[in-house]
């Protein structure tokens, strides 16, 4: 048997599918994209009418990376166009970076906090409520866009608020991975193709907005023309939310 969903399918890809023979207890899960099939399953009978799913796949180590395009395709989506509170966040880090040095770093500080929590949260090892997640990171946003504000020399201090808003982001992905129902068998392909798929989103954005942005970063008038603005935007949009999610 074999599954294949065709173009214009109605549900919101990747669609998990998974197979499972009640006999013999035997099961496999995999995600797919309009067009893609799934693997194909045979069936043997054992004994009196038993049947036992026999998964003609070429090889174990095939098998365990087949899925991670689409791990990688659900992690970037989840960041563009759907990671809207996360952008934001980014945007806001990007504005107030100082050098390209600074913003690498930030970037850098912001993406490992976010890993250790996507990490922690997906094997359970912490499971923090969702609401009151994200209205923690809805604060963290506003946070940013009022120290982009008020605050014009930024030190040290800096990188602590963003590996702190980073651990709480990073909840923030594992609430939506967990509503994925990854296979217990190939999990961490599944946890590295996400997580990659959403730094690969990430750094799209931030290429983005140098495109946007990079060009006059060095002016005068950045800070009072583009910062500041931008900043009460942000600072609006993410009021909006904490309103919302309480």
């Amino acid at each position: 048997m074999q599954i294949t969903f065709v173009k214009g399918f109605a549900f919101e890809e990747p669609i998990a599918v998974s197979m499972r023979d009640e006999v013999s207890g035997l099961s496999k899960s995999r995600w797919l994209v309009a067009g893609q099939s799934s693997p194909v399953f045979t069936y043997a009978e054992v004994g009196a009418g038993a049947v036992v799913a026999l998964a003609s796949t070429p090889s174990a180590e095939t098998s365990r990376f087949a899925d991670l395009p689409s791990y990688l395709k659900f992690g970037f989506e989840h960041i563009l166009p759907m990671g809207v509170d996360h952008l934001v966040f980014v945007l806001g880090i990007f504005l107030a970076a100082r050098t390209g040095r600074h913003l690498v770093a930030q970037i850098s500080v912001f993406t490992l906090a976010h890993t250790v929590t996507l990490g922690l949260a997906s094997y359970k090892i912490i499971e923090p409520p969702g609401q009151i997640v994200e209205v923690l990171i809805a604060i963290s946003i506003l946070w940013i866009g009022v120290e982009n504000i008020w605050i014009r020399r930024q030190g040290k201090g800096r990188y602590l608020v963003i590996a702190g808003f980073g651990l709480l982001h990073g909840m923030g992905f594992a609430g939506a991975l967990s509503g994925l129902n990854l296979p217990r068998d190939n999990f961490v392909v599944a946890l590295l193709g996400f997580n990659v798929g959403v730094e690969l989103g990430q750094l799209s954005f931030i290429a983005i907005l140098f495109a946007i942005f990079g060009w006059f970063r060095g002016k005068v008038y950045y800070v009072r023309f583009v910062v500041v603005p931008l900043s009460l935007a942000i600072c609006v949009v993410a009021v909006y939310w904490i309103v919302e999610r309480v």
